[in-house]
């Protein structure tokens, strides 16, 4: 049985109504940057735009820590159910690879984030 779009969509906006979860970032090897300021940021319904052709973007602009080092060249967004540790729920691959020192703010426009329910 194949889910059509619009179910997807149902069950992308349900998932994610009423939960925080925390966006963090990965490098190519699935990893976190760890210390120099990084952190994982809370995100909730409201950061989401509803979904759409099954998958669901921020609809808020999604900002970081200063970075007080080197994270390194990010080239994944994932979300995960805490703050630390926690369950990597699914991730995204950016479409440009960032890299992050300091003093950067990582910030993400609205639409940078795409899980899809593929």
């Amino acid at each position: 049985m194949a889910l059509e779009a619009a179910g997807a969509n149902a069950i992308l906006d349900a998932w994610l109504e009423g939960a925080t979860y925390y966006v963090g970032l990965l490098t190519a090897l699935d990893a976190e940057p760890s210390g120099s300021g990084y952190a994982r940021v809370a995100v909730n319904a409201a950061t989401w735009a509803a979904a759409a052709t099954a998958s669901k973007a921020n609809g808020a602009v999604v900002t970081f820590p200063e970075a007080s080092g080197s994270w390194g060249e990010l080239t994944q967004v994932g979300l995960y159910t805490a703050a630390t540790s926690g369950t990597l729920l699914c991730k995204y691959d950016l479409t440009t690879p960032v890299t992050v020192t300091s003093p950067q703010v990582p910030r993400f426009p609205i639409g940078d984030f795409v899980f899809t329910a593929a």
